[in-house]
C-alpha cells in the first residue's frame, strides 16, 4: 500500500480552518487514500461505510476551493485545490505532487524521470493528461531542471513497441535507435496513447503503402512529427467512425476507397 506524507502545518491555514468538520475529514480521507499522483476514485458507499457520514462531493469542492469569481459567464476558482475530474468519477488534489515530490536540494526537479519510484506517477498524470500542468507548477516553484519527461522508462518502452509495429504493418525494418524513437516518445510524452500511435500507422499505411511516391514517408520522422501528428490522428478517428463495417480492422479503413485513390 503506498504511503501518504502529512501536513501538519494544515491548521494553521485559514481556507481549512474555515471548512465545516464534515469537509475537514473529508480532505483527510482522500489524501490519505489517492493514488501517488493525489488522484482518488469517488466511491460514495465505501466512504460513507468507512467515515461513518456520506460525502457531499459539490459542496466539499466548494468549501475546499473557495470562493469563486464569475469570469465572462463561468465561476473561476483561483485556489483550486481539488478538482473534479472529466468523466466525474475521480477527483485530483491538484498540489500532491508538490507536496510528496517537493523541490529540494537533494532532488532539484522534484518530480523525476530518473527515479524509478516515480515513473506510476508520470504514467498516471499522462494517462489524464495532467502532466503539463504539474510540470508547469514544479517550474513556477522554482526547480532547477526541467526534465524531458519524453525520456521516462515506460515511454521508451511503449515507443519500441510502435516500432514492432509499424514494422509489422508496413514491412519495414526501423530499428529502436534513439533517432527513431525521438519523435515517438515525444508524442507519447505529450500524454498520446500507444493505441493513439497504432491508429495513425494504421491510416497511413492503408492510404501510403499502394502509392510508391508516398510509401517511403511511411516513417517515424514523418508519422509522429510534432507538426503533423495530431492532424493524422483526427483524420484517422473521423475515418474509423464514418467506415460502419465491423470488419474494418481486418480490411483496413479504407476498403471500399477504389484503388489509386487517397483521402485527403
Amino acid at each position: 500500500m503506498a504511503k501518504h506524507f502529512a501536513d501538519f502545518d494544515i491548521w494553521r491555514h485559514e481556507w481549512f480552518a474555515a471548512m465545516p468538520p464534515a469537509d475537514k475529514l473529508a480532505w483527510f480521507y482522500i489524501t490519505q487514500n489517492c493514488s501517488l499522483a493525489g488522484i482518488w476514485e469517488i466511491q460514495l458507499r465505501k466512504y460513507e461505510y468507512d467515515v461513518g457520514q456520506p460525502l457531499h462531493v459539490k459542496e466539499f469542492l466548494a468549501h475546499v476551493n473557495g470562493e469563486a469569481e464569475l469570469v465572462q459567464g463561468e465561476l473561476i476558482h483561483h485556489n483550486k485545490r481539488v478538482e473534479l475530474l472529466p468523466g466525474g468519477r475521480h477527483l485530483w488534489v491538484v498540489k500532491y505532487c508538490l507536496f510528496h515530490y517537493p523541490v529540494t536540494r537533494d532532488c532539484p526537479q522534484g518530480l523525476s524521470v530518473n527515479q524509478r519510484a516515480h515513473n506510476n506517477v508520470f504514467i498516471e498524470l499522462r494517462k489524464w493528461k495532467l502532466l503539463d500542468r504539474v510540470m508547469a507548477m514544479y517550474k513556477a516553484a522554482g526547480a532547477t531542471a526541467t526534465e524531458d519527461v519524453s525520456l521516462a522508462p515506460d515511454i521508451q518502452e511503449q515507443a519500441k513497441k510502435v516500432v514492432e509495429y509499424l514494422n509489422e504493418r508496413t514491412g519495414a525494418k526501423f530499428r529502436p535507435t534513439d533517432s527513431i524513437l525521438r519523435p515517438i516518445c515525444g508524442r507519447l510524452g505529450e500524454g498520446y496513447t500507444l493505441a493513439d500511435c497504432q491508429k495513425v500507422i494504421d491510416y497511413k499505411a492503408e492510404e501510403w503503402l499502394k502509392d510508391k511516391d508516398m510509401a517511403q514517408y511511411l516513417r517515424p520522422l514523418t508519422l509522429f512529427s510534432a507538426q503533423k501528428f495530431a492532424g493524422y490522428l483526427a483524420a484517422a478517428s473521423r475515418a474509423q467512425h464514418a467506415s460502419a463495417d465491423p470488419d474494418r480492422h481486418k480490411k483496413g479503413f479504407f476498403h471500399d476507397t477504389k484503388q489509386g485513390e487517397t483521402t485527403k
